[in-house]
């Protein structure tokens, strides 16, 4: 009943609109909420793991019950530091991931192992923001991530970050899925 409460119902209803239109034309979508919330910086995260929990599920149950929006892919995107106590539940995520922006082109094992540590092998694990993208050559059972973006064409076009020649070997490697590979569905 607070006027908060009243702000955030009315952006959820306007978010679920637009979603809603995605639904409606059979499109699904990577959603992704509230992202890097185990951090501090974002007003989501700020007052711990319960009440982003309950923001969470609230936004969960509003646009899966409520609305009917059955095209979201729930993606639990965790800061660099991913943390148990944070995790909404394997009932509401689809996708768990951690970010970083590490300057190197690792395999990030550690943190994959981090989010796997509470989600097992029942949750595909995706690097949902990155800098310098993974190496190919180095992935493996311990860091099989689904998937990883690249933060902004900043990141993507550094040819510190990301050189050219390094960019071909890995878009060109069969590890990588890249667009023109993926079949109209």
């Amino acid at each position: 009943g607070t006027p908060q409460n009243a702000a955030l119902n009315r952006d959820l209803a306007g978010v679920a609109d637009q979603l809603a239109i995605l639904r409606d034309r059979d499109i699904p979508v990577l959603w992704r909420p509230l992202h890097e919330f185990t951090g501090q910086w974002f007003w989501w995260g700020k007052h711990g793991p319960a009440a982003f929990k309950d923001l969470y599920l609230h936004m969960y149950d509003y646009f899966t019950n409520g609305r009917g929006l059955n095209n979201l892919i729930w993606v639990a995107a965790f800061s660099g530091e991913p943390k148990a106590d944070w995790y909404p539940g394997a009932a509401y995520v689809d996708i768990a991931g951690p970010d970083t922006y590490v300057k190197n082109h690792d395999n990030l094992a550690p943190i994959f192992s981090a989010v796997q540590a509470f989600v097992g092998d029942t949750k595909p694990i995706c690097l949902h923001e990155c800098g310098p993208i993974p190496d190919p050559d180095l992935l493996g059972r311990d860091s099989d991530w689904l998937y990883f973006m690249t933060w902004t064409t900043d990141f993507i076009m550094d040819p510190k970050l990301n050189p050219p020649d390094f960019l071909n070997r890995a878009y060109n490697s069969p590890r990588f899925v890249t667009r023109d590979e993926v079949p109209n569905l």
